[in-house]
């Protein structure tokens, strides 16, 4: 009962406003709506400390990113990171390199096997890191059928105790696959299994 009298305190954010520290996002679109560098743009800047799309990600002080990048290939990959780069020098602040390469830790094909966890944890105790992010779910958590629930629950699980190695607990983001089709009432709904 302690929680119904303690005192109310703000909120740690990662970015103000838009992403809790320690909470799990999924970002979903169809392939090649931008997923991918809006969080690699996203990424850089945290690790950078710099601002980001317009101000949605304000400058403040440089925090470690870990990508892992099971979807890009390594030409898509660089254009990303380069594009990010480029993007947030547009935006008026050139990041400080030095702080990129201690904070932002790209890992490019290291998942997608049965030790997707084992892989991803040893990665985040060794880094602490404020963010994690998965590009995408399916082929970065080694999912065989998408459409099963019990499998997405068991990874959203291992994604949980991952994100918990960090102190403090880390953020996620698990990028997903849209469905090509609009539902009923023109919703729009994330391939795979409803736990997502």
């Amino acid at each position: 009962m302690e929680i119904l009298t303690a005192e109310q305190t703000e909120p740690e954010w990662l970015i103000p406003d838009l992403l809790l520290q320690g909470s799990l996002v999924a970002i979903a679109g169809e392939p090649g709506t931008g997923k991918s560098y809006l969080t690699y743009t996203i990424g850089l800047a945290i690790a950078a400390g710099c601002e980001a799309l317009s101000g949605l990600v304000p400058a403040g002080t440089p925090r470690r990113v870990i990508y892992f990048d099971q979807e890009n290939g390594r030409q898509d990959r660089n254009r990303y990171l380069l594009q990010s780069y480029y993007g947030l020098m547009r935006g008026g602040t050139v990041p400080n390199l030095d702080s990129l390469g201690a904070n932002f830790y790209p890992c490019h094909f290291g998942l997608g096997q049965d030790d997707w966890y084992e892989v991803a944890a040893a990665y985040v105790e060794a880094l602490q890191p404020h963010l994690i992010v998965f590009d995408t779910s399916t082929p970065c958590m080694n999912i065989e059928n998408e459409n099963d629930n019990g499998e997405a629950t068991r990874a959203i699980n291992r994604l949980r105790e991952v994100m918990a190695l960090a102190d403090p607990v880390a953020s996620a983001v698990v990028l997903k696959h849209a469905k090509m089709k609009t539902e009923k009432g023109g919703r729009r709904t994330i391939r795979g299994g409803k736990s997502w």
